[in-house]
């Protein structure tokens, strides 16, 4: 495979970069020239870096089709913390770089192309989620998300491409934001600190890093796979049960301050399709993969 990655400096992307080159492929990584590239400085070498200029793809498009891609995955989105994520003009320009993107591809004959979308796009639900859940997404970034997520299947199938989109609920491991619920909770149990929760009882569906990059590889490698899925553990565990698990880890007995009920249920998701066409599921379960994530912790914080 000859993959171009957009969204390679985050957090999945530059677990899905390490993959694809431990698995023996090619990668390109379109990145902006004042992305931080910390995640990928041990195989920047191996990489070809494609610089993202400001404005439309295409000013891209010579080094991009100089490395001649047979697939593209798209992680970037500009605007994923905070009021940043429901801002106009970064949605706007969200839409408008991903189907420019996608006549990219599509121009350079890539056989498939791979978006990364949200939970967010069903918006909050009770029970467990799959593809046949309405979508009811109450923020601008599921609707954006979404917007994007429709036309990714019937664009790419318009010009021969094969298009997904995985919907992902959450993920965590070695790298993730700080500012996020898992790497806060260790890193205040390291500190000797008390972390301060939501009373805990929602689902927190959430897959670890490696999961979500190897589903990604296995979306773009299976002919049969196209059109939108869910992408999530299928675990029914809540987050009062996660943050216990890092604090039987780090600190047995150590304080737990849970609060008032968070303002929705949480999600629950069914991997079953995505697993019927292409044979992926999850291979490290929450107990492992919350404690490579405490050690990955413990040796860079």
């Amino acid at each position: 495979m000859r993959a171009l990655v957009t969204g390679a400096t985050g957090f999945l992307g530059s677990h899905l970069v390490h993959l694809l080159l431990a698995g023996g492929d090619e990668a390109a990584v379109l990145v902006r020239p004042e992305s931080n590239r910390r995640r990928l400085a041990d195989v920047v070498d191996r990489l070809t870096i494609v610089e993202a200029y400001p404005g439309p793809v295409e000013a891209s498009r010579a080094q991009i089709a100089a490395f001649a891609p047979d697939t593209v995955f798209h992680l970037a989105w500009d605007g994923v913390h905070g009021a940043a994520r429901d801002d106009a003009g970064r949605l706007s320009g969200n839409v408008r770089r991903t189907l420019q993107l996608l006549d990219l591809a599509a121009d350079l004959e890539c056989a498939a192309f791979v978006g990364l979308g949200s939970q967010a796009e069903y918006g909050p639900q009770k029970g467990i989620i799959d593809e046949a859940t309405p979508l009811r997404p109450t923020t601008a970034y599921g609707v954006g998300k979404l917007a994007v997520g429709l036309l990714v299947e019937p664009l790419s199938r318009a010009t021969g491409m094969r298009g997904v989109w995985l919907r992902l609920f959450s993920s965590y491991g070695p790298g993730d934001e700080p500012t996020y619920m898992i790497p806060y909770v260790i890193s205040e149990l390291l500190a000797g600190r008390v972390p301060h929760l939501t009373a805990g009882s929602q689902y927190c569906d959430t897959l670890y890093c490696a999961d979500v990059a190897r589903a990604l590889r296995a979306a773009a490698a299976t002919d049969g796979c196209h059109g939108q899925y869910v992408l999530a553990s299928g675990t029914e565990c809540t987050v009062r049960e996660i943050a216990e698990t890092i604090r039987d880890t780090i600190a047995p007995g150590a304080d737990l301050d849970f609060g008032a009920p968070a303002r929705h249920p949480g999600w629950l998701g069914s991997h079953q399709r995505l697993t019927r066409d292409t044979a992926w599921s999850p291979t490290v379960d929450l107990r492992a993969g919350l404690t490579k994530t405490i050690f990955w912790w413990c040796e860079h914080c």
